[in-house]
C-alpha cells in the first residue's frame, strides 16, 4: 500500500503498479515462431495491467513460469502486481 500512496523507498525502482487482468496461459513461443530468437526464454504468458489505463504486457522464461504458478495457486479474482525493473 505504500507504493499506492507514493511512499515507496526511492532505492527500489517501481515501473508499474496495477491490477492484472486478461492473464493468458503459458505459450511455447519457440514452437509458434519456429526460430531461435528466444532460445533462453522459450515460454511466455501475456496479460494486461490496469492502472490509469490498460497496458498489454508479456513475461518470458522463468518469470512467466513464476507468474503462472502464482496465478493457478490463488483463488483471487484480481491480482495487484508491482513490476520492478521491467
Amino acid at each position: 500500500m505504500d507504493i499506492l500512496r507514493g511512499l515507496s523507498h526511492p532505492k527500489f525502482c517501481v515501473d508499474l503498479c496495477g491490477a492484472m487482468v486478461e492473464v493468458g496461459d503459458i505459450e511455447d513461443i519457440q514452437e509458434m515462431q519456429g526460430n531461435q530468437i528466444f532460445a533462453n526464454n522459450q515460454i511466455r504468458i501475456r496479460f494486461s495491467m490496469i492502472d490509469t489505463e490498460s497496458i498489454r504486457c508479456a513475461a518470458y522464461g522463468s518469470v512467466a513460469e513464476k507468474l503462472y504458478q502464482h496465478r493457478i495457486a490463488s483463488n483471487a479474482n484480481v491480482f495487484i502486481c508491482v513490476l520492478k525493473l521491467w
